[in-house]
């Protein structure tokens, strides 16, 4: 029996610490943060009920038949809770990866609702679950709808990942898919196999995989405009570097006349004017291409999918989205900045000199700016 529940109890353990941890440190006024937390403790929750009907599952306990029922009772309860939650998770999720809204099916949690329903009438129908008077955990004749809604929801998040796949990282896609197919797997192997109780221990080591994950991309990406930082260019031109054949361009962009803003408003209104001045820039610009906030008000746009001319009309898009912000905000400033664009040829000796040379052709630009106004 000590087999069965062996690995909840340790995952548990885990998902406990995760959980303190996440409790101190997350900013928990964001809804993803929040539902991650929840995630955890309902599927803390689920295991330990796993375990106590694990326990419970034997004749020789049959005096605490009614404590077993209550156990798996409450344990089918949960599920469709979880479900739910898990949507949600998803969802916020997607759009942090996409930094963009997707439109979602409010429909989509309609089974979930149902599965729920239909949990708390099995109470007194046993028609999903139940415990017999010998005191053995048996199906019942409708059990067969939660593995079912359970893969509707797993095929849900599959599809929205290759829904959007263009617009995501290889490494967030590929996690993705990997992560749903591995809970699909567990399912079936639990539904085929009734004493594996494999679903919520492997959920949970997935859940501290994630929390791992988010982690570590979280010191790649900067916290203010949620764009790549510093961190991540270093590692990304490493890359580069290494490349025989290199298809690159390159745009540096700098706010002009930044500091005046933070002097004459204060730093914080400094920072939505770079907040709103980055998601101007993710607009403009194709997801594929790599986007860092180099530091104060200086960006870095990278792409090896484009050549010049194409980053020229991209750069265009971007130039009237600004105007129309300026037009269109109400701010007692505007938005204006300076660029370097070129893209990378034989005449540059590596990839360093070419970004330098980027980078010197929108300081460039900047001077001229200030002649102009002297």
């Amino acid at each position: 029996m000590f087999w069965q529940v062996q690995t909840n109890i340790v995952v548990s353990l885990i998902l406990g610490i995760i959980i303190a941890h996440a409790f101190f440190r997350l900013d928990k006024s964001e809804l993803i943060n929040r539902l991650f937390m929840y995630l955890i403790g309902l599927d803390i929750l689920i295991m330990l009920l796993e375990i106590g009907s694990v326990i419970f599952n034997t004749k020789n306990l049959s005096t605490f038949r009614i404590l077993h029922l209550i156990v798996n009772i409450l344990g089918f309860i949960i599920v469709p809770v979880f479900l739910l939650l898990g949507v949600l998770y998803f969802e916020c999720w997607l759009q942090k990866a996409l930094r963009a809204k997707i439109k979602c099916n409010r429909w989509i949690y309609v089974p979930a609702i149902i599965l729920f329903v239909l949990t708390l009438i099995n109470i007194r129908t046993g028609w999903i679950a139940t415990v017999s008077l010998e005191n053995d955990y048996i199906r019942g004749q409708l059990f067969w709808i939660v593995p079912t809604i359970t893969l509707f929801y797993l095929g849900y998040g599959i599809l929205l990942i290759w829904r959007y796949h263009k617009r995501l990282t290889a490494y967030k896609y590929i996690m993705g898919l990997m992560y749903f197919t591995i809970i699909t797997l567990v399912v079936v192997v639990q539904v085929v196999c009734e004493d594996y109780l494999t679903i919520w221990s492997t959920v949970g080591g997935l859940l501290v995989c994630a929390y791992v994950f988010n982690i570590i991309d979280g010191l790649q990406y900067d916290a203010l405009t949620m764009m790549e930082n510093k961190q991540s260019y270093l590692s990304y031109t490493s890359k580069l570097a290494k490349k025989q054949k290199l298809t690159l361009t390159a745009i540096n962009i700098d706010l002009d006349d930044f500091k005046i803003i933070n002097d004459r408003y204060g730093h914080q209104e400094g920072d939505e004017a770079l907040k709103s001045f980055s998601q101007i820039l993710r607009g403009s610009f194709p997801y594929k291409h790599r986007i860092f906030r180099m530091g104060g008000d200086e960006f870095l746009i990278l792409s090896e999918q484009q050549n010049k001319k194409q980053m020229i009309k991209y750069m265009e898009r971007f130039k009237e989205r600004v105007k129309a912000y300026n037009v269109s905000s109400g701010k007692v400033y505007d938005l204006k900045f300076s660029y370097g664009m070129d893209s990378y040829n034989s005449d540059y000796k590596c990839v360093e000199e070419f970004l330098k040379y980027v980078d010197s052709m929108m300081y460039t630009q900047k001077e001229k700016k200030k002649r102009r106004r002297i």
